[in-house]
């Protein structure tokens, strides 16, 4: 079918025009004229398909696609690479030098970027220049030209500049497969001549929304076309525009000899398409820069040539030859097979391959077959085949989809998610992972996401898991990185996921880690509601009889807080935000992040490795086998009125706020703690309020813990507040430096490195071979430990984050 292949048939013109407003803009930056106050230009955006002079609305959904960059001018106006989010540039009237430059854009989910040697990039910007830019996730290209700049001399209010997109060259992996018959069998009516036609290239587009495959062709005329307009150009004396139409149709005939009652009979029952004005006059060429030596034709895109609602790899393109009557007089068909392809029929979108069975998943290769994982629903297996970029910061604004079925990432990279919103919902790669769906061997790395607007559940990984009834949910294997920014109130903020709930069911999250940072910073008024913030998982909610399960997961992605103007309560976890009920556990686990807590003003606060255990009714979860360190500072905050529970702050160096009724065991934390002109604040090094649980076999190695300023500030060395009246057993605290002291029954203090260092004074404490959570190891190396310190660490950290044990 020949090698030259076309994945996409776009003409895209960009016209961005300029209009006039006066604005306040300060002192005058240009050095030749006098005015004060600048005018400032405003340019909108719009997006016009020339194939079918079909506008676009450039919504911010759609024009975040598009990033652009104002570069060269006089004044020195240079705002950088920037998303046409808004449908404007803005320039100053008579700035000279000016360039409006292109920098990425999207057709679909696919995003383009300049590429190449200077050769094939843009060189002066201005009319007639062109570039080749590349599809970031295959070898698809598309060529851009300029066709207007703003005028040089200096920026007219007349000003136009638009590109025109053409030329998507598609990747070797959408190629008709190799038993696509190119040269054409013709078929003839009383002896008359077939179309003079040979196949010049093949496309493979897309997949439309009812399944059928969407396929392309460039066909050239046997003999050189004579006339000089479309109504006039003929082929060996067939009139193009009015004697030759074509269909496309599932192959029914097993690629074998078409008789000419079966072409009458196809024909019949679908309706043709005519070239119509997609013809190309000798030496010219098709949108796709394939020279048509002798002239031809090009089939439109512009609706599904294939009938049916599901995907053909065996098609037929079949061309009809008439008289100046519409007598039929002969036909030319082509088989045209897709074998290197495997789209998936069931959910009516593209896949690599596969069949969707847990023994046989569909494959997903780039960020379509991402975008696709969406339409499936329960029970449908996939398969990451190979690493796929998003684009990244300025290039695309993912949307997230939500996932039913069961993905495995196979250990491969999803990297430079961007998602930048303004709107309420779930955010991340999954908006949602629904009940009975499952997550594997996935990394998402380098993400960017912007939200403005409260309500709003948000993770790298996913927004929200959830599960209900009897249908478990997991995620397994997952590691996350980047940063999230948000402001607005009532959200549920997780480096890894924002939100699991359980209800009737079980959630379990393991071996998952996430470096992602978080900042959650106000600049007017929280909406009503909690916000909860985790190093991984913002909340977790199984309230009994259901169950929560996190075990072997860790954060490192520093947490910042800040400006914050709320009724409600901030609940901030390095690990977890809060909220772990009866039957939830959190095993083996460890936070090593820094968390920032500055200039809030807000009902009640609380923080540490667990933002808060438990939730109303005393109800609580059990944690066991866990670890924390890093530094947790809060500063000029307003974080309540009393010291009752959560009306005021907490900061404990595991837990902020203990409103359990089941255990805490075989943990420890070197953490951190400072508090900084802040009132109504309870700081405990391991945990700071309301001991209702019972403690065992832990210890708090604080090298420091700091509350100046502020008043009715409460500061003890191991539980800020004891007001429970659950017994401990077997718990211990290193009290060095400005570590305060603390006393109840259960409790054991050291004032040397000596005796933190000697396995025999950890009563309770067993020291194994394994990795069971009961067991301990004395290390030789723990850089995560105080200067000089090497105190009891849990066996499975032997070997990780530079920890050796003997």
């Amino acid at each position: 079918m020949g090698s030259v292949l076309n994945k996409r048939i776009f003409v895209f013109t960009t016209g961005l025009f300029l209009f006039l407003f006066l604005t306040h803009c300060g002192p005058n930056p240009f050095s030749s004229h006098s005015e004060k106050n600048p005018d400032t230009l405003s340019i909108p955006v719009t997006l016009t398909n020339t194939s079918s002079s079909q506008t676009l609305d450039l919504t911010p959904t759609v024009a975040t696609g598009i990033f652009v960059s104002v570069e060269g001018c006089a004044s020195g106006n240079a705002p950088g690479i920037q998303p046409l989010s808004s449908g404007n540039v803005n320039l100053y009237k008579g700035d000279r030098s000016c360039l409006v430059k292109l920098k990425r854009f999207a057709i679909g989910s696919a995003i383009y970027a300049s590429i190449g040697a200077s050769s094939v990039q843009f060189s002066t910007w201005l009319a007639n220049d062109i570039a080749t830019f590349q599809n970031t996730t295959s070898t698809a290209t598309v060529k851009v030209f300029v066709k207007a700049q703003v005028t040089q001399s200096g920026v007219l209010g007349t000003d136009t500049v638009q590109y025109n997109f053409t030329d998507v060259q598609a990747a070797t992996a959408d190629n008709l497969g190799t038993a696509t018959v190119q040269t054409g069998v013709p078929l003839t009516v009383n002896g008359q001549a077939a179309p003079n036609f040979t196949m010049l290239a093949s496309r493979f587009l897309s997949v439309n929304s009812n399944g059928s495959p969407n396929l392309s062709f460039t066909l050239q005329c046997g003999a050189t076309l004579t006339g000089s307009t479309n109504p006039t150009y003929a082929c060996s004396g067939d009139l193009l525009q009015t004697q030759i139409d074509f269909i496309l149709i599932p192959d029914a005939y097993s690629t074998g000899a078409i008789t000419v009652s079966q072409a009458n009979t196809a024909f019949g029952a679908n309706t043709p398409t005519t070239v119509g004005t997609l013809i190309v006059a000798p030496g010219g060429s098709d949108l796709n820069s394939n020279t048509v030596t002798n002239g031809g034709f090009y089939t439109s895109n512009a609706s599904p040539l294939a009938s049916g609602t599901s995907f053909h790899t065996s098609n037929v393109l079949m061309l009809r030859r008439k008289d100046t009557s519409s007598n039929t007089l002969s036909y030319l068909y082509f088989y045209v097979e897709l074998s290197s392809t495997n789209p998936v029929s069931a959910c009516g979108v593209y896949f690599s391959g596969g069949s969707g069975t847990s023994g046989d998943p569909y494959q997903v290769s780039d960020a379509t077959g991402l975008a696709n994982v969406g339409a499936c629903g329960a029970g449908i297996y996939f398969i990451q085949t190979a690493n796929i970029d998003l684009g990244g910061l300025g290039f695309a604004n993912w949307t997230p989809i939500s996932l039913s079925g069961n993905y495995n990432g196979a250990n491969f990279t999803i990297s430079n998610m961007y998602i930048n919103s303004t709107s309420t919902g779930n955010f991340g790669l999954f908006s949602i992972i629904n009940s009975g769906a499952s997550v594997s061997n996935i990394n998402v790395s380098a993400v960017n996401i912007i939200l403005s607007s409260g309500g709003s559940y948000v993770g790298a990984l996913a927004g929200q898991v959830s599960a209900v009834a009897t249908a478990t949910t997991s995620i397994s294997n997952a590691t996350s990185s980047g940063t999230i920014q948000t402001s607005g109130g009532n959200y549920f903020i997780g480096g890894l996921v924002g939100f699991v709930n359980s209800s009737g069911t079980s959630s379990t999250i393991t071996l998952t880690s996430s470096s992602s940072s978080v900042t959650v910073s106000e600049t007017g008024s929280l909406s009503t509601g909690n916000v909860y913030t985790g190093g991984l998982i913002g909340q977790v909610n199984g309230a009994s009889p259901d169950t929560i399960n996190v075990s072997n997961s860790s954060a490192s992605g520093n947490i910042n807080i800040s400006n914050l103007t709320s009724s409600s309560i901030v609940f901030v976890g390095g690990l977890i935000g809060g909220s772990l009920y009866t039957g939830d556990t959190i095993t083996n686990s460890m936070s090593t992040n820094n968390i920032t807590f500055s200039s809030n003003t807000v009902a009640g606060t609380s923080i540490g490795m667990f933002g808060t255990v438990g939730g109303a009714g005393a109800q609580g979860g059990n944690v066991a086998g866990c670890f924390s360190s890093g530094t947790y500072s809060v500063s000029n905050s307003n974080v309540g009125s009393s010291s009752s529970l959560f009306s005021g702050g907490w900061i404990g160096g595991l837990i902020g706020t203990g409103v359990i009724t089941n255990s805490i065991s075989n943990s420890y934390t070197m953490a951190t703690i400072s508090s900084t002109n802040t009132s109504w604040m309870t700081v405990g090094g391991f945990l700071a309020g309301n001991d209702q649980n019972p403690t065992t076999i832990s210890y708090a190695a604080n090298p420091s813990i700091s509350v100046t300023g502020g008043s009715n500030n409460v500061s003890k060395g191991f539980f800020g507040s004891t007001s429970g009246s659950a017994a401990h057993t077997n718990l211990y605290m290193y009290q060095n430096g400005s570590v305060p002291t603390d006393s109840f029954t259960g409790l054991t203090i050291y004032t040397t490195t000596t005796q933190m260092q000697t396995q025999t004074n950890f009563s309770g404490f067993t020291f194994g071979t394994n990795a069971s959570v009961q067991n301990w190891k004395m290390p030789s190396a723990n850089p995560l430990s105080p200067t000089g310190l090497l105190s009891p660490v849990q066996y499975w950290q032997c070997g990780s984050n530079g920890i050796t044990c003997p």
